[in-house]
């Protein structure tokens, strides 16, 4: 349950409600969603946290403020702080208390907004405590099945945790039964549910630029640096939410929208490491992420030869 964290939190006067946050759950494309939408408020002038996991080389890389990572001193300190209060409240785990390292860290740097990727699944996830102005499910695949159920609809309830009462979700779901799942939370909360392909669209170019048309806002002409099909998807939930932060106070001209996806930096993610020859860092490791890695392959790159270099935990799929 989410009550260790909380008494961890509450003897740190809770900073997680000092800003307003964005919550990004699903199974794959949290981070790229996340890091969009962190680079196109840091380009409209706003202070803005970012916290992703799991890190590739350093700790740091989970925890920064408009681009530029947590150093390992401050880091250090942050974790000796927060032992003090731990002390009698009971065991957190590890990602809750990195979390609550994440929250007070972005407390200190006074940031205006928070895009908080959820570790695993959802409803327990620490990043849960915070009420967000908005709610992300990417997508919904089979994944951690030993924590989140072996049915596409138990992986979704657990996802759907994110919901919170009143509140506004986005997703790019499209599986009936998972959709029938946020529908029935949204209804039981009171919340809003916008999807991709009904109340935001694309319109794909032969340029490779995009449109959006979305719930009250259109975009001609953006283009996303981050290379696969599948990521102009996952702009279009970022801007969705966007959409939702103009009106919960946060504002963003169009200009910072282009300039910040041309901006957008994420590491591993078909990440292209060297030329000459060619060198493609992918971090994908479950069913929907080597589906996207094999399309990208086809379609984005060109080679007479392909070596695949592959490794990944023996709880995967990897058959």
């Amino acid at each position: 349950g989410l009550d260790p964290v909380r008494k961890l939190l509450a003897a740190l006067h809770n900073p997680q409600d000092a800003y307003a946050s964005v919550l990004i759950a699903g199974t794959n494309g949290k981070g790229s969603i996340a890091a969009m939408l962190a680079s196109i408020l840091g380009e409209a002038g706003y202070r803005v946290g970012l916290y992703t996991s799991p890190h590739l080389v350093h700790l740091e890389e989970r925890i920064r403020v408009n681009g530029e990572m947590i150093d390992g001193k401050t880091l250090d300190g942050l974790i000796d702080e927060i032992r003090g209060p731990l002390q009698g409240e009971g065991a957190v785990t590890y990602f809750e208390f990195l979390t609550a390292v994440a929250f007070l860290y972005f407390l200190r740097r006074q940031v205006d907004v928070a895009v908080l990727e959820v570790g695993l699944g959802g409803r327990l996830d620490a990043t849960n405590v915070v009420t967000p102005l908005v709610s992300i499910i990417s997508n919904i695949s089979l994944e951690h099945k030993e924590y989140l159920g072996n049915r596409l609809t138990d992986i979704a309830r657990e996802k759907g945790g994110v919901i919170k009462a009143g509140g506004v979700c986005i997703t790019a779901a499209k599986q009936k039964q998972v959709l029938t799942v946020f529908e029935e939370i949204c209804r039981e909360r009171k919340a809003q549910l916008f999807r991709l392909g009904k109340h935001v669209r694309l319109r794909r170019h032969r340029s490779g630029a995009f449109s959006y048309y979305g719930i009250g806002k259109n975009y001609r002409d953006l283009f996303c640096v981050l290379a696969g099909r599948h990521q102009v998807e996952n702009t279009a939930l970022a801007l969705a939410a966007l959409e939702q932060l103009a009106q919960g106070g946060f504002p963003v001209a169009d200009g910072s929208v282009a300039r910040g996806l041309k901006k957008t930096q994420w590491e591993g993610r078909l990440e292209v490491i060297q030329t000459a020859p060619q060198l493609i860092l992918d971090g994908g490791h479950n069913l929907a992420g080597i589906a996207v890695l094999c399309r990208a392959l086809r379609e984005v790159f060109s080679y007479k030869r392909l070596i695949l270099v592959f490794a990944v935990m023996g709880d995967k799929n990897f058959p």
